[in-house]
């Protein structure tokens, strides 16, 4: 298990790396002088956060006590979503028997794209490994899952049918 920090302070924010009781390595920052994220879900930004978790009902039984967020279960998706009142800031997913079994819980950050094809074919020109080639969601779009040169892996988001 990896060791519980405690809060840094760095330039402009106090920060707290953290892990969740399913394992997942989560942070946290206050902000002093830096306010944070400004833009948002726009071509080549963050555009969402995903939990995948073995324990779906500890981590949101957790999230939600940290962090006041309600969940929303999605049936047919056999998906949760955080939310806060009406909106959407982030999902959770089960990690199951289609996915490698020493694989841990985690959190991972999408990318928005129009050219998920491109985007790919880009970041693979650079270095990039393809861990899943663009994949249909239904009525979600499409994502793919790759790696940069140094083995952070992310996710790009391409909405759309």
């Amino acid at each position: 298990a990896l060791p519980r920090l405690e809060a840094l302070d760095l330039p402009g924010i106090r920060m707290l790396v953290a892990t969740d009781p399913t394992g997942a390595v989560f942070s946290v920052w206050e902000p002093l002088t830096h306010k944070g994220m400004g833009v948002h879900s726009v071509l080549g930004t963050h555009c969402w956060s995903e939990l995948m978790t073995r324990d779906v009902a500890a981590a949101g039984a957790f999230y939600s006590k940290v962090f006041g967020w309600d969940l929303e279960n999605v049936t047919e998706m056999h998906y949760t979503l955080f939310k806060i009142g009406d909106e959407q800031v982030g999902g959770m997913l089960t990690i199951d028997e289609n996915f490698p079994a020493d694989m841990p819980a985690n959190w991972v950050v999408y990318f928005y794209t129009e050219d998920i094809a491109g985007t790919v074919a880009k970041a693979t020109s650079l270095g990039a490994g393809v861990i899943m080639p663009p994949t249909p969601i239904e009525g979600i779009g499409q994502f793919a899952v790759i790696s940069d040169p140094h083995g952070a892996v992310f996710q790009l988001l391409q909405p759309g049918s």
